[in-house]
């Protein structure tokens, strides 16, 4: 083994082409107790120690290729013998990059820089908050660039700020009937979220709202569907005139009965059944505004009216007061026979008490 390894050391390029070199004309002023400009040249032995640390490496030969190293008043060495040398440390570099090649070496887990953060931020919210902003700057490595592991490290301090940034981002969201949103801006304060959460709630029932006149006709035309068509369901009819299946299913199963009821729904039958077949896909007869307006008519005669119970900028927020609010009025209103006795024989009393003691 002894012989093996003597071999090896032997066969070194560093040792045979670049350690002759460094002994006679370096270690001098490079050694373990004399190490100018911080550089002991003793401590590397073969080629790996010149791979591990290349980029002084690099600044040696440079040295040495412009004539700056061994300085003026030291041994000179001949200009073969130190173009020798530096080609010999350059061919071992080159050799260890070629070996490594495509492999980018050891990647540090880091965090994100600034700018990758407030991009995140904007991609995952859909505003570009930039809660970053208060951040310090992101450091540069060595290459120049600010997304590097050696330079992006994380102190307690910026701790302390991401958890003020998280609760900043967390300022702008929203809640909203189908989920969460964010705003461009934070709504931590009362009448923002008041605001907004008023506008959605209005929108979301402006964009259910029913028209009448779309079922009504969705339905007469599905009693008067062609003969290839029979097969569809009225499931599937609404499906084609995009309405909701489980609302135009009840219209028709309505109008379908109506004739056999008795009152309002009589007359819905009688007219529902006067609406002749249609002449074309736009076609609408009289009849059918008149069964239109008919259940138009119903709707208010036989619904109780629809109160608007959010108001935008009316102050009527949260939900909960306005259900208050109900409940107490309708509690007022109510009648009770047995209170309205109670009530008028103590006013009784009372009346009689007064004139008594007037005649007195």
């Amino acid at each position: 083994m002894f012989f093996f390894a003597a071999e090896i050391v032997a066969a070194d390029d560093y040792t045979r082409d670049v350690l002759p070199y460094l002994q006679k004309y370096c270690v001098e002023c490079h050694n373990s107790k004399v190490h100018k400009g911080e550089l002991d040249l003793t401590r590397y032995i073969n080629s790996h120690d010149v791979t591990d640390s290349f980029r002084r490496w690099n600044n040696i030969i440079e040295f040495i290729r412009n004539g700056e190293m061994p300085p003026k008043d030291a041994q000179q060495p001949g200009i073969v013998e130190s173009n020798n040398t530096v080609a010999a440390v350059e061919t071992i570099l080159l050799a260890e990059a070629i070996k490594h090649a495509g492999d980018p070496g050891i990647v540090l887990p880091r965090r994100l820089s600034n700018t990758e953060y407030d991009a995140t931020i904007r991609d995952l919210t859909g505003v570009d908050i930039r809660p970053t902003k208060d951040f310090p700057v992101d450091p540069a490595g060595g290459e120049g660039f600010d997304n590097t592991g050696e330079s992006l490290g994380t102190s307690p301090n910026l701790v302390k700020k991401y958890l003020a940034a998280a609760q900043h981002v967390a300022d702008h969201m929203v809640l909203k009937p189908h989920g969460i949103s964010f705003a461009p801006f934070p709504v931590t304060s009362y009448n923002e979220r008041k605001k907004l959460t008023e506008l959605a709630i209005i929108d979301f029932y402006e964009s259910h709202s029913v028209d009448t006149a779309a079922y009504l006709d969705a339905a007469w035309r599905f009693r008067y569907r062609d003969s290839d068509q029979l097969k569809l369901t009225i499931e599937q009819w609404a499906i084609q005139f995009k309405l909701s299946e489980r609302y135009l299913s009840l219209v028709w199963n309505t109008l379908s009965n109506a004739s056999a009821g008795t009152g309002f729904l009589q007359q819905l039958g009688e007219i529902w059944n006067a609406v002749p077949a249609p002449a074309n896909s736009n076609d609408r007869p009289p009849e059918f505004k008149t069964l239109n307006d008919f259940v138009e008519l119903g709707r208010h005669m036989l619904t109780a009216p629809e109160q608007q119970l959010i108001k935008a900028g009316a102050g009527n927020w949260p939900i909960s007061h306005l259900v208050y609010r109900a409940n107490i009025a309708a509690a007022r209103d109510s009648f009770e026979l047995s209170s309205l006795k109670k009530r008028n024989t103590a006013a009784h009393r009372q009346s009689f008490s007064s004139e008594e003691q007037q005649q007195q």
